[in-house]
């Protein structure tokens, strides 16, 4: 009974420190593309290495532990450190998942402020006044020119 338990928390064990090693790997590799970054990055690999040598570990001690005795602390030990991994892994998860969200989010609102500025007279600033200027109709000219002859035959006279 008890190195069934002992099987089945190790097991446990191996295969969320096995998933977080390959986070802590994935987030460490993705830490390295800033040059702030690049001191996490490599913390987070190193832990990621630890956490594989780890859950290597718990493998070989269920290989070697079919007869031996495990005292009650030691499961508890084993059955507290499988859980942490286990929500540290779905605070991991949860974390990729709100990244991704306001990734979508900033380029959502990137492309609606884009979007506003192309429709608005903010893109406008090179263009010529002139040609955005409406085109006179030709009957202004004619009457001013009208006016302009009355002006000089009056003053003619």
């Amino acid at each position: 009974m008890q190195n069934n338990s002992l099987q089945n928390n190790l097991n446990g064990f191996s295969s969320w420190a096995k998933f977080l090693a390959i986070m802590h790997f994935i987030f460490g590799g993705f830490s390295m593309f800033g040059i702030i970054t690049i001191p996490i990055g490599i913390f987070y690999i190193l832990s990621g290495i630890k956490l594989w040598e780890g859950a290597k570990s718990a493998n070989d001690i269920m290989e070697k532990t079919e007869d031996t005795l495990v005292d009650e602390n030691t499961l508890n030990l084993i059955n507290s450190y499988k859980n942490y991994n286990k929500n540290l892994a779905i605070a991991s998860i949860i974390s990729i998942v709100l990244t991704v969200l306001l990734v979508i989010f900033y380029i959502f609102i990137f492309l609606a402020f884009f979007g506003f500025a192309m429709n608005s007279d903010m893109m406008n600033y090179g263009n010529d006044p002139i040609d955005s200027v409406e085109e006179i109709p030709s009957s202004f000219f004619e009457e001013n020119q009208n006016e302009n002859e009355l002006d000089t035959l009056e003053t003619q006279n």
